[in-house]
């Protein structure tokens, strides 16, 4: 096929534009309302969008027709409507383009239909392909370049859809699928399955777009460009993940940000760059300079950037003040220890100067001052942190929460912060407030802690939460915190990525016990924090505790060039290993921090796969086991056949070692809960456990997360069982059978809605 379109992706990479849905919000209209028919409507506001998009340096952009289909439609009473509001949104951006005269490509969006086909839904394939045909048809009136059928997460749903516009046209089609946070679409396939699927359909190029930020979507670009087969792919992510401000969704990754990563998607083999949700036009600028450097020309040369024709509200500033002594230490990757000191209750602030005085002589250079924990009235945090620092020449760490402040009182006291000198700042949530001493107080939290991050990221780029400038960018260090221990760990590790996304530099967990927490976490991540262990044996004074670790910064270099980002493979595990030996060495011996508690050792784990639960019930019971050592060994078991297998849906490590360890103690004191005291248990995925997702084996259910247990789980855990997770099972019990392996034949499948639960059984 030849087409201009596709012509020019040949000569170079092309940038496309950004949301509609987040310029149409931005200008008031309803998240509820029907965005496409805005076309016949308001089309003014469609062609103002366009026309930011060409001017910000967009080489194509999007028709606003990604619901102009017969059924989301239909649900405002416009399904008549489906010819009409095509053609128009074809020609609200042809008109732009021309008027602009700007040589872009206008490109035909066609997203989901918004119901399930059959069997999981009441559409047919023949009434879905009739359906988007007859958005394609109204599209390919209106004079599209080629199409974009985007946001796909059923693929039989988007092979219906690119063969009913291969069906009237030879235009190009771009196929575009949508990933969740762990790599996989909503119906459970992978990149690589997704691709090697996609190229087999007569389209022109493939790729993925929305749901999830920058660094998610470069992961599944990593995975998708092996498997292409010499099509371009297309990479469209969000602005990170949504906060809410009041009553506003924040996308919380900035321009710099998502330039950085369009950079780096062309620089691995992307063809196609551009945004979805949460991004602007001051995305896509940042976006066509930082691929303007690392594109050549047409005669190999590098391009200088090219300005956009809207005029900028002023030359960019650069902030004149230096990087603190926290920000030196962090991009230097020195080791350093920060204490952590509380406010006192009163406004006497004698013994909290003379604690800090005395760490200053024994060689800290840095002290953390809280705010408000505990949901405990002290004395507020900046002062504190003023005087402190007069008094002792400490560089200050601010720990600053969104409990007690609006957006408003946010922005001001970090400003007034910032003009004091006070600039790294550990942002945080806050605890709430019926925790503590005033269990009637209220709190604010118009932001949480990834609001807050995206605030200081903006103010360090001279505009407040609103877009007004804030005249010299300010230079705060912002920092995220983190607990690798946390209940939810799947929940933690997503906030922690959103916390990275809106900008934070460095990461300070909290108090860790155990080295093993530590390392199953560098297991989990890409992005290495700086990691924290707080030592409860020390000698301090009251009111202060030891964080220290070696630290990690994706900041900026010292000569100035944008560092890279986080190390993964074998150089994170090299950093991690090098932190733990130095962690270690530091602990003593021992190689472990203090340790809440211990699980009782002895027994030989080699043969604990070969008993039966009511052997290893009567073993425990007896003495001669401990449930930490049984856990153990059923990990390590699952973690040698798990590739093969592939029974296990989600297996909840951190959870597990908790209970297990708290049936250790009540063992050793005699307390035993039931038959099932410390015997771990993996549940059929369709059935609710309290914490986890239960899907069903179907990916439209992949965020559905359990409130309470079902009946069978709360008896199990009544009876003493350490649950480990969820195992596979087919859609709803009764379709699409998964590629669980059979342990005694792994070129069969146990089959049937219990394969996964089988296949962990027969394993041992």
């Amino acid at each position: 096929m030849s087409a201009p379109f596709i012509e020019r992706l040949r000569e170079r990479p092309l940038l496309g534009d950004g949301a509609m849905g987040t310029m149409l919000y931005a200008r008031g209209v309803p998240l509820d309302a029907c965005f496409d028919v805005l076309n016949v409507n308001e089309p003014k506001i469609v062609q103002g969008i366009h026309a930011e998009y060409i001017q910000a340096g967009a080489d194509w952009v999007e028709t606003n027709t990604f619901g102009a289909n017969r059924f989301k439609l239909g649900v405002h009473g416009l399904a008549a409507q489906v010819r009409e509001i095509n053609l128009r949104g074809v020609k609200l951006a042809r008109d732009v383009r021309e008027t602009l005269g700007r040589d872009i490509f206008v490109l035909g969006s066609i997203g989901p239909l918004g119901k399930y086909l059959a069997p999981l839904g009441s559409i047919t394939p023949e009434e879905a392909r009739a359906a988007f045909r007859e958005q394609a048809e109204g599209l390919l009136e209106g004079g599209v370049d080629a199409f974009v059928v985007e946001t796909f997460s059923d693929l039989q749903e988007l092979r219906l859809a690119v063969e009913a516009v291969r069906a009237i046209t030879d235009l190009p089609v771009i196929a575009s699928v949508a990933f969740t946070q762990d790599h996989v679409t909503f119906l459970g396939s992978t990149p690589a399955e997704v691709t090697r699927t996609l190229r087999e359909l007569p389209i022109q190029g493939l790729g993925a777009n929305c749901s999830v930020g920058s660094s998610t979507l470069y992961e599944v670009l990593e995975q998708m460009l092996p498997e292409a087969g010499g099509l371009p792919v297309s990479i469209q992510p969000n602005a990170g993940l949504p906060s809410r401000i009041g009553e506003r969704l924040i996308y919380v990754s900035s321009p710099a940000y998502m330039a950085e990563y369009a950079a780096r998607m062309i620089g691995a083999g992307a063809r196609l760059v551009g945004g979805c949700c949460g991004t602007t036009a001051d995305h896509i600028r940042a976006m066509r300079e930082a691929v303007d450097r690392h594109v050549p020309s047409r005669d190999g040369r590098t391009a200088a950037p090219r300005r956009a024709r809207v005029e900028r509200e002023a030359a960019a500033l650069i902030t004149t003040a230096a990087p603190t002594l926290l920000q030196r230490r962090l991009e230097a990757g020195e080791f350093l220890v920060t204490v952590e000191l509380d406010p006192p209750r009163g406004h006497n602030i004698e013994k909290l100067v003379q604690g800090a005085k005395l760490l200053k002589e024994r060689g800290v250079e840095i002290v953390d001052i809280n705010d408000g924990s505990l949901g405990r009235v002290r004395m507020s945090v900046l002062p504190t942190a003023i005087l402190v620092r007069e008094a002792t020449g400490l560089d200050i760490n601010m720990h600053f929460t969104c409990r007690d402040r609006n957006l408003m009182g946010i922005q001001a006291d970090v400003l007034g912060a910032h003009a004091l000198d006070i600039r790294n700042i550990l942002a945080m949530t806050g605890d709430p407030p019926r925790g503590g001493d005033y269990v009637n107080a209220t709190a604010v939290f118009d932001v949480d802690a990834i609001g807050l991050i995206r605030i200081l990221t903006e103010m360090n780029e001279g505009r407040d939460a609103t877009g007004n400038s804030v005249g010299e960018p300010t230079a705060f260090c912002v920092g995220a915190a983190l607990d690798p221990a946390a209940a939810d760990p799947s929940r933690e590790m997503e906030r922690f990525l959103a916390k990275a996304e809106a900008g934070a530099r460095w990461c300070q967990t909290q108090p860790i016990y155990d080295l093993e927490v530590l390392e199953r976490f560098f297991a989990r991540t890409r992005i290495p924090p700086q990691r924290g262990a707080r030592d409860h044996h020390s000698r301090r004074r009251p009111g202060t505790h030891a964080r220290g670790g070696r630290a990690w910064s994706a900041s900026r270099h010292r000569d100035g060039a944008r560092a890279r980002p986080p190390p993964s493979g074998p150089l994170r595990r090299r950093l991690s290993h090098a932190f733990l030996r130095a962690l270690r060495s530091r602990r003593g011996s021992s190689g472990r921090a203090p340790v809440v508690t211990s699980a009782a050792a002895g027994e030989p784990m080699a043969d604990l796969n070969d008993v039966s639960a009511a052997e290893a019930a009567r073993r425990i019971r007896s003495g001669a086991l401990s449930p930490s050592n049984l856990l153990a060994a059923c990990l390590k078991r699952i973690d040698a056949l798990e590739p093969t297998l592939k029974a296990w849906v989600h297996l909840d490590r951190d959870a597990a070692a908790r209970v297990a360890v708290q049936r250790d103690i009540e063992a050793r004191e005699g307390r035993f809960m039931g038959p099932l005291h410390g015997v771990p248990v993996a549940l059929k995925d369709i059935y609710d456990a309290a914490g986890l997702v239960t899907t069903a084996g179907a990916g439209p259910w992949a965020h559905r997360r359990a409130t309470v247990d079902a009946v069978s789980v709360a008896r199990l855990r009544g009876a003493g069982a350490v649950i480990l997770g969820k195992l596979t099972t087919t859609a709803f019990a009764f379709r699409d059978p998964t590629e669980t392996g059979n342990p005694w034949n792994p070129a069969h499948t146990p089959g049937g809605s219990s394969s996964g639960s089988g296949a962990a059984v027969g394993s041992r």
